[in-house]
This record gives structure tokens, sequence and C-alpha cells, in this order.
């Protein structure tokens, strides 16, 4: 029996032109709560500014974009919350989160953090 998911994030229709080219034309789609998702394609194809639409930096000319059912197509960024924490991230600032990554390149081999992969 399959279990029945609530759509966390869903595009109905969406198109982003810039002059006269179209960056996204028509997409629509359903990412359900809790689901890993990745939007994969060649260079230019929109993926940038499909997930630029979804987080509220950029407006679509066609379209909606909805967070858990609520229509946010008009909603600034600001006002949005599309990110929850990444488990093992979410007790650690922005800079934190950055750097950690290089301070543990420069560790001896044997003194770096193991992290579960």
């Amino acid at each position: 029996m399959a279990v029945e998911r609530t759509v966390g994030i869903a595009l109905e229709g969406v198109t982003k032109r810039y002059g006269k080219a179209e960056a996204v034309k028509d997409v629509s789609l359903a990412i359900g709560e809790g689901e890993f998702f990745s939007l994969l394609g060649p260079s230019g194809c929109g993926k940038t500014t499909t997930l630029r639409v979804i987080a509220g930096f950029e407006v679509p000319d066609e379209g909606r974009v909805l967070l858990q059912g609520q229509d946010v197509t008009r909603v600034t960024s600001n006002r949005r919350c599309v990110m929850n924490p990444i488990g093992g991230l979410d007790s650690s600032s922005g800079g934190e989160s950055t750097t950690s990554d290089r301070r543990e390149s420069r560790r001896p081999r044997a003194h770096r953090i193991r992290r579960p992969r």
C-alpha cells in the first residue's frame, strides 16, 4: 500500500521570461513534504531560474507557486520559508557551515572529524 504524502512545493504552469528569451516554459511539478528532489539538466535549461522562482527571488510571468497549498507566487523571498535545516547543520551559523569544511581540510587526516556518509 502506497503512503500518500502531502505536497510541500508545487509549481503550476510556471513560465519565466527575460526579454524575449524563455528561461522556464510551462513547468508543473509537485514535491512531497520530506521528499528529496533534484533538478538535473544541461547548462541553460532553467534549473537555477526554477529554484529562484520557488525561493521568491524571481516572480514568474505565468503560473503559480504553492507552498503547502498556499499560493505564494507574489510573496517576497523574505516572507517565504522553503528550507529546513539539514541534520548536523541546524546548530551552525551560516558562516560556520561554510567554513567548517575548509577548517577540516587543513587538519592532519588522522585528526579530522569523521562524518557519516
